[in-house]
C-alpha cells in the first residue's frame, strides 16, 4: 500500500478518556492524527471524522490510508449498572466496532499498514494468586466473556496486527484511581471483600506509550498492558493513606453484600488478577511507573 510521506493515525474513540491522551502523544510526535466519533457535531472540526458503526456509516472526508489505526472504542464498562440492557450495549459497541472496521479494511475502503485492537485483562477472570501471562486461559465471568467475543471480532483482519489487554488506568484525578481511594477523602479506609485481590493496574502515560511503541514497531501478537507490579487492594488503601491521608477508620465491605447491591458489576471490585508484563518489557519497552511509589512520585503535584 501506497502511504503519504505525512505519517498519519486514526483512532477510534479517540475522543475518550484514553483516546485524548494517545491523540496528544501522537501529535508530540509529529503524527497527523484523526479520531472517529459518532458525534456528528464533533466532525465539524478538521480532524474528527464521523462515523456509526451501528448503521455503517462512515465520513473518510476523503482520507482513506493511514499508517496506524488504533481502536479503542467501547462503552465505559464502569459507567452504569450492569442490566440486561447495559449488558448489550457494552457488547455491541465493541463487537460492531470491530466487524465494521474489519469490512472496511479486508474490502480496502480502508487502508492501513498496521491495526492495534485494544482489550482487556478481564479475560482473565478471578484468579486469585495465579500469575497471568498472555498465554493464560481464558476466565470465568461477564467480563471474561466480553473481553473473549472482542478480540474474537477482530481475527480475520488482513493487516498486520496486534491486540493489548489492559489492565485498571491508573490516572491520579480521573478514571478508576480516585474512584478506588474515595472513601480515604472522607477518613474511610473502605475495603471490599478480603482487600486482598489484586489490582494489575498500568499510569495512563505508560499505556498510551506502550501502544506507541507497539505501533510505531508494528510488533504483532497480544500483549498485557499492566505495570510490572500489581497491588493488592489492601495495599493500595494503606500506602495511599500513609503518604497522603492520614488516620483513616478501617470499613469492610463484605463480597456478599457489595454482590447484592450491584449484581455482575462486583466483578469490577472483588476479583483478583495477577498479571504479568514481563513480554512487552523484553521488547524493550520501559516503564515510567513501574512501582505504585513511582505513580506517586510521577503525579505528586496533582495528588
Amino acid at each position: 500500500m501506497e502511504m503519504d510521506q505525512k505519517k498519519r493515525v486514526l483512532i477510534a474513540g479517540g475522543s475518550g478518556f484514553v483516546g485524548e491522551h494517545l491523540r496528544r502523544l501522537f501529535v508530540s510526535h509529529y503524527y497527523e492524527t484523526y479520531i472517529l466519533s459518532t458525534q456528528k457535531k464533533l466532525a465539524k472540526q478538521e480532524h474528527v471524522l464521523f462515523w456509526s458503526p451501528y448503521t455503517q456509516e462512515i465520513d473518510l472526508k476523503g482520507i482513506d490510508s493511514f499508517d496506524i489505526i488504533v481502536n479503542l472504542a467501547g462503552a465505559g464498562v464502569a459507567d452504569k449498572f450492569w442490566t440486561k440492557k447495559r449488558k448489550e450495549e457494552l457488547l455491541n459497541s465493541r463487537v460492531k466496532t470491530c466487524l465494521f472496521l474489519k469490512e472496511l479494511i479486508n474490502s480496502n475502503k480502508l487502508k492501513t499498514n498496521y491495526f492495534l485492537q485494544a482489550s482487556a485483562i478481564g479475560l482473565y477472570g478471578d484468579r486469585g494468586h495465579d500469575k497471568l501471562s498472555e498465554e493464560s486461559s481464558k476466565g470465568q465471568g461477564f467480563l471474561a466473556d466480553l473481553s473473549a467475543q472482542w478480540e474474537h471480532a477482530i481475527q480475520g483482519l488482513n493487516v498486520p496486527l496486534s491486540i493489548i489487554r489492559i489492565g485498571i488506568v491508573f490516572h491520579p484525578e480521573v478514571g478508576a484511581f480516585p474512584k478506588l481511594v474515595m472513601g480515604l477523602r472522607f477518613r474511610f479506609m473502605v475495603i471490599f471483600g478480603n482487600g486482598r485481590q489484586y489490582i494489575s493496574w498500568i499510569d495512563i502515560n505508560d499505556l498510551c506509550e506502550q501502544i506507541y511503541f507497539l505501533s510505531t514497531r508494528k510488533e504483532i501478537g497480544i500483549f498485557n498492558a499492566v505495570a510490572p507490579q500489581p497491588v493488592q487492594f489492601i495495599y493500595l488503601l494503606k500506602k495511599y493513606n500513609s503518604k497522603f491521608g492520614g488516620i483513616s477508620i478501617p470499613f469492610s465491605f463484605p463480597a456478599f453484600l457489595l454482590k447484592w447491591i450491584v449484581g455482575d458489576l462486583s466483578e469490577m471490585f472483588l476479583f483478583s488478577q495477577k498479571v504479568c508484563s514481563r513480554k512487552i518489557e523484553n521488547l524493550g519497552f520501559k516503564f515510567q511507573s513501574k512501582t505504585l511509589s513511582q505513580f506517586f512520585k510521577n503525579y505528586k503535584k496533582k495528588f
